[in-house]
């Protein structure tokens, strides 16, 4: 159905010295700023300009604030809307980094949350008029992903680094749908969806006393996709699987990032980014009657913008605190150009941090973001119009421990 359609192409995409501040929570910037305790999930580049050896482990918990969900229909001469309740009962992430140096040459290796998602518990409920015809569904979702990260890093010269990532990414994706509509049928949909996709990104990095200056290249993510699907309509069931089929979900993207110290203590660190616009099939199946359907997703534009500033309180306190926008647009058409759809994304967030450290070998970090997500899609089919918008204010707790070795 259209709504799941319109989920799918769902796409999203991707802080120098020991006195600053933890550079994660100046932003969220990840080309420049080296002192940071994630540095094997960022720039790899950066590994090489942190002086010593570090393990970090951190968690985030999301918790949605508020929610605010509907949809324009529009069927032949027939108009109506929906209106949908979202609520999300868990979503959180774990995060590792782990650094270690070697002479000129650094290693990493990390853990983190795949695209938006780690793990994410969530429901809603949905009433549907269009006309005469009214509907209710209750939907329950479950996101499982991780991304697993191997990073080397090579110290060129005192100013200049460069470094290589190789990112593995496997995801799985439930949703389970209850439909009844004012004509008395009843609908049960399951769907699963298991994707391992695998991507590179090469880093460089610049840093004198006062400059710095940052650059990744992602070449984009590819691999396969296997879904299953079970509808149970007025208790007739049946089944369907897609079998794997290549999946190109990300496309090859740059990131230009600067930091400059404007006074003692202080660090400015901003970046931009642009993904190459590109395009790709993805397959599914319908709610309806389980017919399969390719559709070609075209990804207009994706840009994102990150500032932030780190502040050194004392040889004891660090603070960071920036923004990050992301805006991302996509089209997407059926087989045969039946189905036609537009999808506009943004993303809004502020975050600040504090990095305590008890000791030179130990830190405690904490921090709090606040981030807002508007969606708007438009959708036609076969005489059928759908204007979907989504918008959630969600809050994110970020608490660990990095320890240098």
């Amino acid at each position: 159905m259209p709504l799941k359609l319109m989920k799918s192409i769902l796409f999203v995409l991707f802080l120098s010295g020991n006195i600053y501040a933890e550079g994660f929570f100046a932003g969220g910037v990840s080309s420049v700023n080296s002192d940071s305790s994630l540095n094997a999930l960022r720039n790899p580049a950066l590994m090489s300009k942190q002086p010593r050896d570090n393990v970090s482990i951190f968690y985030q918990y999301s918790y949605l604030l508020s929610s605010d969900a509907g949809s324009d229909v529009k069927v032949g001469a027939a108009s109506g809307g929906s209106d949908a309740e979202l609520s999300e009962d868990f979503n959180g992430a774990l995060y590792f980094s782990s650094v270690l140096k070697s002479g000129r040459s650094s290693y990493g290796f990390g853990i983190s949350k795949n695209g938006e998602d780690q793990i994410t518990l969530s429901s809603s409920e949905t009433d549907t008029r269009v006309g005469a015809y009214t509907a209710h569904s209750t939907e329950e979702n479950k996101t499982f992903g991780s991304d697993l990260l191997l990073a080397y890093s090579y110290k060129i010269n005192n100013n200049d680094s460069i470094g290589l990532r190789i990112e593995t990414s496997a995801s799985y994706k439930s949703e389970e749908k209850d439909e009844i509509t004012s004509t008395l049928s009843t609908k049960k949909f399951l769907s699963e969806k298991t994707r391992i996709t695998t991507g590179v990104v090469i880093g460089y990095n610049y840093r004198d006393d006062d400059l710095e200056f940052g650059a990744m290249l992602n070449t984009g993510n590819y691999g396969f996709e296997r879904q299953s699907y079970e509808l149970t309509s007025n208790s007739v069931n049946s089944k369907s699987e897609v079998s794997d089929y290549y999946m190109h979900d990300d496309g090859t993207g740059v990131m230009i990032g600067f930091g400059i110290r404007p006074i003692s203590r202080w660090k400015l660190s901003m970046e931009a980014g642009y993904i190459i616009p590109f395009s790709f099939e993805e397959k599914s199946c319908n709610d309806s009657n389980l017919a399969e359907s390719t559709s070609e997703i075209s990804i207009i534009y994706t840009a994102l913008a990150r500032a932030g500033l780190n502040y050194r309180y004392n040889r004891y306190v660090d603070i960071g605190f920036g923004g990050s926008f992301i805006t991302y647009k996509a089209k997407s058409a059926g087989d045969d150009s039946v189905q036609v759809g537009l999808r506009n994304l943004y993303i809004y967030q502020l975050i600040s941090g504090i990095d305590i450290r008890p000791s030179d070998d130990y830190s405690l970090l904490f921090a709090v973001s606040i981030k807002r997500t508007e969606i708007n899609s438009e959708f036609k089919m076969s005489g059928t119009e759908f204007d979907l918008f989504i918008e959630k204010n969600s809050i994110e707790a970020l608490f660990g421990v990095s320890c240098n070795m």
